[in-house]
């Protein structure tokens, strides 16, 4: 999972460029699965990756989230959408912005996110995620803007 947060401050200029070439995927560490890697990239530490794994299954995965194993595959799902069901060695990846916090403290404006949720089932690999998804979903929205959609909304894949 890779985790975005900036401020207003981050909106627009050179800050915004480098918060724009951010990854959405990072190598996975050498660890046993099922596990929750999280990168965390934030304005305030000049979008630096800083990292944790946890093996804390399901408490890892943001609200909302499960997951279940089925005869042939995973199920996942959203709350908010049918489920996606992966093969083995398919992975999703899920895509969406919110707004969270009291706001920076200079000078009141909410946080902006986006959180990317890349989820694997079958062999795990470093690279797992460093090639495009066998499923896609877009929720990313204009942020501070009601009921716009930056994505389609819709699931590829």
């Amino acid at each position: 999972m890779v985790e975005i947060t900036w401020t207003k401050h981050s909106r627009g200029g050179r800050a915004a460029a480098r918060r724009n070439a951010a990854p959405t995927a990072f190598p996975l560490p050498d660890d046993a699965p099922p596990f929750v890697h999280t990168v965390w990239m934030r304005e305030w530490d000049g979008f630096t990756p800083r990292t944790s794994v946890t093996h804390d299954l399901p408490r890892g995965l943001p609200r909302g989230i499960g997951v279940a194993e089925e005869s042939g595959g995973l199920r996942v799902d959203f709350g908010n959408r049918p489920s996606v069901h992966l093969r083995p060695n398919q992975f999703l990846r899920r895509q969406e912005t919110f707004l969270s916090g009291r706001g920076c403290s200079c000078c009141g404006t909410p946080w902006y996110n986006l959180r990317t949720l890349n989820i694997v089932y079958g062999k795990v690999r470093a690279e797992s995620f460093l090639h495009e998804p066998a499923v896609y979903i877009d929720d990313r929205r204009i942020l501070g803007a009601r009921r716009r959609s930056v994505g389609s909304g819709r699931q590829v894949g």
